[in-house]
């Protein structure tokens, strides 16, 4: 109903409530209050529910009128579901039932049982719930309508019992039955349940088609609350199937959509407490201010509840944004056939948010090591989304040329990223990479960097001045600082291809990689920034100990200089030194 529609029906209904009470005709006014009292369902005034059908059940019971009682307790059981008050709910229903039954009302009398039933699920009495669900379906004459959602509710009891095998065939009747009269959001929880059982027991093409079916029903009917739980069991069902990259699809779909949703049943609060208000002006001026403030006070009272709901969704978007760590912790998990051809490694990973948007690679052709860390623009779940494109094009470009040169990929990434990247308003979206790809046999490495560098620390002086630039010489030990191309992956104006380089590796030789998290974060006692020249030198004065002690070291030093200041970045480093 449209709120004008709305506006006007609370008006001719207040006027006729009215003009009862003056007329003392006591049943037009108990069937105006019950009549109001759908209205106010409507905007969700659980207060003037209550306070008409209260008045209104007065007269219907002492009149013997049945089936206006069983009404007056209908509306009380939905007033307490709302409110999640299951035991009320569940005396509403009983009562319900009982003057359903005196007043011959037989499809009421299923849908109230069917109600009892719902109440003792949400109560976890599976035993009862199942006995009213079944209670249901044996009464005559039942509707199609309430024989779906009672086939359907025995499915959900056994689901939520956890008995699986029982819950598809009565899942699988609902959602036929559901379809034969269109019951589109019967169809679309019957579907979701059983790609969760299937999903549970590994038939996973089974569970996909049932998703399918879910989404397009979805879809088709614009029902946008269901849609979130279909891209939740999608994120789930392509990680169990080991697919990341449409977990993450499916994950963001599903917290975008839930943000949505959220700020249009905002909107919709608004604009029903406003309409509230408008209601209220209808009336003369006494009434007027009495009422405002009564409104004020449950205004005041819904936006506490309100606060507490966006509590809720900001602790449901913080589960999301775990579960996708989780995803990304696979994705970077590196190739443990490389450690084979690697004397010693360390490595430091450390996300400003939950998850992040650094991420080292690692890829190994049997002859070959590839390794590359990568700094995202953004961090957080921005961040965490373009990691995983980064990561998911590389094993792309690897799985159609596994002897690519270093540029060779950083060329194929700056087209992959650029096509995902086509529709972005956001012309900084891209990222900083570092890629090496070491022979054992030759000890060569080739790279190339987009706006990024490694440090190599060797006791020897085996680099060309005019080549690389030598940064220090300290202890006995030269720190060189390899640089690559001055040009990001992603959106940029003067882009060329990226360039190959090749140097010969010293047996003493270790590498180093970092994202500019490290050196950009602000402490020591004056608050700046640690700077890539007091990380240089910290290099060198450590460059004696293993690879695992340097790291400890630097995760001592950065702790040290951060102080109480804010995390700004996220950071990372690797090292590796080859046998």
């Amino acid at each position: 109903m449209a709120k004008s529609d709305l506006k006007k029906a609370f008006a001719l209904v207040e006027d006729a409530l009215h003009k009862s009470i003056d007329d003392s005709d006591k049943e037009a006014e108990a069937r105006y209050r019950l009549l109001l009292s759908s209205l106010y369902l409507k905007v969700y005034n659980y207060e003037k529910i209550m306070e008409h059908i209260s008045e209104a059940i007065k007269y219907f019971l002492a009149q013997n009128l049945y089936a206006e009682v069983a009404e007056c307790y209908h509306y009380f059981g939905w007033v307490y579901y709302f409110l999640e008050d299951n035991e009320k709910r569940l005396e509403s229903n009983l009562k319900s039932l009982k003057y359903k039954r005196k007043a011959g009302d037989e499809d009421g009398e299923a849908s109230a049982i069917n109600n009892i039933g719902d109440t003792y699920l949400q109560m976890s009495d599976y035993e009862k719930a199942l006995y009213y669900f079944e209670l249901c379906l044996q009464l005559p004459n039942v509707s199609p309508a309430t024989k779906a959602i009672a086939v359907m509710n025995i499915g959900e009891t056994y689901f939520a019992a956890n008995e699986y095998d029982k819950a598809i065939p009565y899942l699988t009747e609902g959602v036929k039955q559901a379809g034969e009269i269109n019951y589109s959001s019967i169809k679309i929880v019957g579907n979701n349940l059983l790609a969760r059982i299937y999903i549970s027991k590994s038939e996973f093409n089974q569970a996909k088609s049932h998703l399918n079916i879910a989404e397009n029903e979805c879809l088709k009917t614009n029902n946008k609350e269901l849609l979130t739980d279909v891209y939740e069991i999608f994120a789930e069902y392509y990680e169990k199937i080991n697919d990341a990259q449409n977990a993450y699809k499916y994950l963001k779909n599903h917290l975008n959509l839930k943000e949505k949703i959220l700020k249009e049943n905002n909107i919709k609060r608004i604009q029903r407490l406003q309409l509230g208000f408008e209601i209220d002006s209808l009336k003369n001026e006494a009434l007027k201010q009495k009422e405002i403030n009564k409104k004020l006070k449950k205004a005041f009272y819904q936006i506490e509840q309100q606060s507490k709901q966006i509590e809720l969704f900001n602790k449901e978007i913080k589960d999301s944004i775990h579960y996708a760590k989780r995803i990304q912790e696979v994705l970077v998990q590196p190739n443990e056939q490389i450690f084979n051809y690697v004397k010693e490694h360390a490595y430091f990973y450390k996300p400003k948010d939950i998850v992040s948007g650094d991420f080292y690679w690692t890829f190994f052709n049997g002859k070959d090591i590839y390794f590359a860390l990568a700094d995202c623009t953004g961090h957080g779940v921005p961040g965490a989304f373009m990691s995983v494109l980064g990561i998911s094009s590389l094993n792309e470009i690897m799985s159609e040329n596994n002897m690519a040169s270093p540029a060779e990929i950083l060329n194929k990434l700056q087209h992959k990223i650029l096509q995902y990247l086509s529709k972005s308003s956001n012309r900084r979206d891209g990222m900083d990479l570092f890629l090496i790809k070491y022979n054992n046999q030759s000890k060569k490495i080739e790279y190339a960097g987009a706006n990024n560098a490694m440090f190599i620390i060797s006791k020897n002086e085996f680099l060309q001045e005019n080549q690389y630039k030598k940064v220090m010489h300290e202890n006995d030990y030269y720190l060189y600082e390899v640089r690559g191309d001055k040009q990001p992956i992603g959106f940029y104006e003067y882009f060329t291809p990226f360039n190959n380089y090749e140097l010969s590796l010293d047996n003493d030789a270790s590498l180093y990689f970092f994202t500019d998290g490290y050196a950009d974060q602000f402490g020591g006692e004056k608050g700046k920034k640690l700077m890539v020249s007091r990380l240089k030198k910290y290099l060198l004065q450590n460059a004696h100990l293993t690879l695992n002690e340097q790291k400890d070291k630097l995760v001592f030093y950065l702790n040290q200089w951060q102080g109480e200041h804010e995390q700004v970045d996220d950071i990372s480093f690797f090292s590796l030194k080859f046998s």
